[in-house]
């Protein structure tokens, strides 16, 4: 997690270090919400399970989906 960021940097973070091609270019309004308000889930156990421990995650009732990953990961603008 890159604390003290954009969402928008999470993004950059995925395509820059971890080669994550998926086109996020749409996504450059997610500049002004924090890191902290979204996190990557997967619909499924082993997908998540590709990139480490898994682990319930709240992300409250009214969360959005804003990215995909095109390999199970899901971008969640998580709500409060």
């Amino acid at each position: 997690m890159l604390l003290g960021g954009s969402a928008l940097d999470v993004i950059a973070f995925e395509e820059q270090k971890l080669g994550n091609t998926a086109d996020f270019a749409h996504l450059a309004p997610l500049a002004k919400i924090g890191s902290s308000d979204v996190v990557w889930v997967a619909r499924k156990r082993s997908a998540a399970a590709r990139y480490g421990d898994v682990r319930p995650v709240d992300i409250g009732k009214h969360a959005r989906v804003i990215a995909e990953d095109g390999d199970g990961g899901l971008l969640v603008l998580c709500s409060s």
